[in-house]
């Protein structure tokens, strides 16, 4: 019953987000610097990202410091969309991103 209510209110059990294969452990640095900011600020830097099937999309970091601090709950974003497709969209916006900010 609690997971139907903190779903109504955007959040997911964190053991029941999936995290597909192939996801590899984050670079030391790159986990301590979130974990730095989130310890300034309270926040978490990024959103955990998922699908209808509860598949973790992105925020992989922020699901294990969400782990690590023992939270049973967390806010996510969802989305109507399979792994592959958010990778290609998500590649797509990074790379026009970047070509933006090369032009600056």
């Amino acid at each position: 019953m609690l997971d139907f209510i903190m779903n109504l209110l955007g959040y997911e059990n964190i053991n029941k987000i999936k995290v597909p294969e192939g996801y590899k452990i984050p670079r030391a640095d790159k986990m301590r610097c979130k974990a730095n900011f989130y310890n300034a600020t309270g926040e978490f830097q990024d959103k955990i990202i998922i699908n209808q099937e509860k598949v973790l999309l992105d925020g992989y970091i922020t699901l294990l410091l969400c782990k690590w601090s023992e939270r049973k709950y967390v806010k996510v974003m969802k989305i109507n969309c399979n792994q592959e497709t958010y990778k290609v969209a998500y590649r797509g916006y990074r790379l026009k991103t970047r070509e933006k900010r090369q032009e600056i």
